[in-house]
């Protein structure tokens, strides 16, 4: 973790910043550091938004805050994943659907 940190403080707009954040969030989620791997991929999700793991970085996202009891801002992502991914990530979609059906209906 200490090598992707150092990547994004050396290179905020370098070519694999957003890889960086998702690798931490990745990182930090196999540690059960909820705190720490929200934080990443919220990063990832906010200042990359065309990325090509955003969509799953933001369905990881959204599971995080219902772990964390944000069940109001879980449900809301999950939601804006099925609405705005459809094309562009149908695997998250599906995902996020069956997170949805299985946790908040």
């Amino acid at each position: 973790q200490a090598s992707f940190n150092a990547y994004i403080r050396d290179y905020p707009d370098g070519q694999y910043t957003a890889n960086a954040y998702y690798w931490l969030g990745e990182l930090y989620l196999t540690k059960n550091d909820l705190p720490r791997a929200r934080s990443a991929f919220d990063k990832l999700v906010k200042r990359y938004p065309d990325y090509r793991k955003t969509p799953e970085s933001s369905y990881k996202l959204a599971t995080i805050y219902d772990q964390m009891g944000d069940e109001q801002k879980s449900r809301a992502m999950l939601q804006k994943i099925v609405r705005e991914y459809g094309e562009k990530s149908p695997n998250t979609v599906t995902q996020a659907s069956a997170y949805l059906d299985k946790h908040f209906r």
